[in-house]
This record gives structure tokens, sequence and C-alpha cells, in this order.
């Protein structure tokens, strides 16, 4: 009976240990779940930034360059017309008219084509093909003179008929002016122009005195030397360093601007005619 008893403890204890060892193993074999842990956030501690303002960057500006600002440009004032001295013209001058839109047409013209005036052959030169009476100025308007003198060398141009007129002309004023007509012919005239007759459809050219005279070269391309002199109360009429006209004239309108031109007469033509140069000499 103790036996039995004895053998049945030690099957208990057989039995327990076996079980307490089978439980360590299963445990070995399967570890425990790790326990779950709260993932760790790390605080980030706040920075306050502030907004970054962008700042344009500093332009550095270039030097301002100013443009050269252009100054009007004014029309080229012509120089002025000396009072005393002489033209040679070579060239148009701004002194002496030598347009048919410049000049001075003391007539009625029929056709303008036959008719002219120009600077060519350093001359200044004035043309008619035309039979009626044609009376062409280029007046220097540009000085008064209460005297002057006028002298020039005056040349007939072919094919040109001898009944020319070369004019020079002096005291070119409102009420008119005093004028010499010089013909390649041997002759030579002086006249009055009044503008009160002209106003009146009168005929303005007053005649004063006229003649020939040997003096005249006659012919083409011969030149004559004409010196006029006009004072305050006379009038004297050199040719070729001879005096063949002098007169004292009471009353004379005096003062003025003075001219060159051309006057033919009716059925006189053609005429060409050319002035070498004028010279304006102080008395």
């Amino acid at each position: 009976m103790k036996k039995h008893i004895f053998l049945y403890i030690m099957f208990l204890l057989i039995l327990s240990t076996a079980c307490s060892l089978g439980g360590a193993k299963a445990t070995a074999t399967q570890p425990p779940p790790a326990p779950t842990q709260e993932p760790i956030v790390i605080p980030t501690s706040t920075v306050d930034v502030q907004p970054t303002v962008e700042q344009a960057a500093p332009t550095i500006e270039a030097a301002a360059t100013e443009e050269p600002t252009e100054e009007p440009t004014e029309e080229p004032t012509p120089p002025p017309c000396p009072a005393f001295g002489r033209e040679e013209f070579d060239e148009e001058s701004p002194c002496w008219p030598s347009s048919l839109e410049t000049i001075f047409i003391g007539s009625n013209v029929s056709n303008d084509l036959k008719i002219g005036v120009t600077i060519d052959d350093s001359q200044l030169q004035f043309q008619t093909s035309l039979p009626e009476d044609i009376y062409l100025y280029s007046f220097n308007t540009q000085n008064d003179y209460d005297e002057v003198i006028l002298e020039t060398s005056i040349i007939k141009i072919e094919p040109s008929a001898n009944q020319n007129g070369f004019a020079l002309v002096c005291h070119v004023n409102e009420d008119g002016w005093y004028e010499t007509r010089i013909s390649s012919g041997g002759s030579y005239e002086i006249f009055q122009y009044d503008a009160f007759k002209k106003q009146n459809d009168e005929n303005p050219y007053v005649f004063i005195a006229s003649g020939g005279t040997p003096t005249i070269r006659i012919g083409a391309g011969r030149d004559n030397l004409i010196r006029f002199e006009c004072m305050e109360d006379e009038l004297t009429l050199i040719i070729n360093n001879k005096e063949v006209f002098y007169k004292q004239i009471k009353g004379m309108n005096s003062g003025g601007t003075i001219g060159l031109g051309l006057t033919s007469y009716s059925h006189k033509f053609p005429q060409k005619i050319g002035f070498d140069y004028i010279e304006i000499i102080q008395p």
C-alpha cells in the first residue's frame, strides 16, 4: 500500500516536471509580443520665422545720358549786301535778283517764255525776243543812297539788235527813279520814271535828254565802260571815260536804291545784253 502511494507521488512529480519544462520551452519559442510603444514624436522647437520681405536688388541706374537736343535749324541768313563795293556776278547774288519771279517787270508781257534774266558766264544777262516794248529791272533794294555812283561794263550778246537798252537806275523810291539807257548802236537817253503817272495810266517815262556819241564801241562782244553819277540835284553820264551828259535838276526826287536792267522798243528784237560787273561807289 505504501509502495503504491509512493509510485503515485513519483508519477505526479514527473508529470509536473514535464509540464513545467514544456511550458518553458513554449514560452522560449514564442516570446510574448513586445509592448506597443506610442510613436515618439520629437518635439520641434517652433521658430517664429518672420516672413521675408523680398527686397528688390538695388538697381544701379546708369548715369542718365542726356541726348543732345537738336537746336532748331534756322534758315541761313544771306550775307548783308554791302553798301559799296563790286559785284562780279560769278554766282547768283542775294543782292541782285536774277529770275523772272524776283525782278521788276515794268510792262505787259505777251509771252513769259520769250523773256529772261539769269546769271551766266559771270554776267547778269537780260534777253527778249518779243516785238513789244519790254522793261526788265533788277533792283538792289538793300541800301538807300542820298548820292551814289554806279560803274559797270556792258556787252551786247549775239543774236541781238543794236537798238537795245542797257539801263542803269538810281534814286529808286516810292515816287519813281532816274535812269540812263545806253544803246549798242551808239546813243544814250536819260529818263525820270514817275510812279504817279503810272498810277494814272500815263506813260511814266519822262524824257530828260538823249544824244549820240562816238565813244560807244559798236558791235557784239565789245566792252563799254559806263559810269552813272547820281547826286542830290544833278546827273552825270560818262561812257568809256568820256563825259557825254551832265545836268543839274532843280527839285530832283533824290534818295533811294539802285538797279540794272534792259529796255527795248517795239519791233527791235531779239535783244540779249550782259553786265560784266557792277561797282557801287561812294561819291
